[in-house]
């Protein structure tokens, strides 16, 4: 069966350095993005590893600014919709997809994730970390994205403390870790209290199989 080629991994980093970055960032809500190399490296392992990208409907909660949405749209999911509390990431979000021929693909919702409500096959997240915020945001990123797709794809930081207690979270939420991917990744400068102009950062990108989802 003739299968469809996606978008090379260096072609697909060109193409989201187009992608603006996050406009006066909160750091309350954890808004680090992922710069166009680490979303091509992430999206192409979901996409060319696992087949989870093509034809699919995707989502991406706490999107910001767009990068996994938009570059999960270049890698031809059917539709993608992108989740964000912050009105002002949407916007840029939006000119984002415009600026790269996909905004017809991809729905952007503000929305508490919460309060997110969709039926997706795939999701893919980059939820915050629970350093600036109350710990528990990542678990109620990870339970919505349970309860509303069938596979998901989920960043978080890295650490067998942090595996164990994931592992047991995702499992009480009747779920089951397919495959953690570590990655090394990097953060931009931001906000005031960096010091460096990039952050290597070491994340695991978790592939989690729903039972909750039929």
């Amino acid at each position: 069966m003739y299968q469809r080629k996606l978008i090379p991994k260096k072609k697909l980093e060109m193409l989201l350095q187009q992608i603006e970055s996050f406009v006066d960032p909160t750091p309350d809500l954890e808004q680090y993005p992922i710069t166009p190399r680490g979303a091509s490296i992430i999206l192409t392992i979901i996409g060319n590893t696992y087949n989870d990208i093509l034809d699919k409907t995707v989502g991406d909660l706490g999107c910001g600014t767009g990068i996994l949405a938009i570059g999960a749209a270049l890698l031809g999911a059917k539709e993608v919709v992108g989740v964000d509390i912050d009105e002002k990431q949407l916007k840029t979000a939006q000119t984002n997809a415009i600026k790269l021929d996909v905004s017809e693909k991809v729905r952007w919702l503000k929305l508490d994730v919460q309060d997110f409500s969709t039926s997706l096959e795939i999701i893919i997240q980059n939820p915050p970390f629970g350093i600036q915020q109350k710990p528990s945001m990542d678990t109620i990123f990870l339970k919505q994205a349970i309860k509303h797709a069938s596979t998901i794809y989920s960043i978080h930081k890295s650490g067998e403390k942090v595996r164990t207690y994931l592992r047991k979270f995702i499992q009480n939420q009747n779920a089951t870790v397919d495959a953690i991917i570590p990655i090394e990744i990097s953060l931009p400068h931001l906000y005031k209290f960096h010091r460096k102009k990039r952050y290597p950062i070491k994340i695991d990108l978790y592939r989690i199989l729903s039972s909750s989802k039929k």
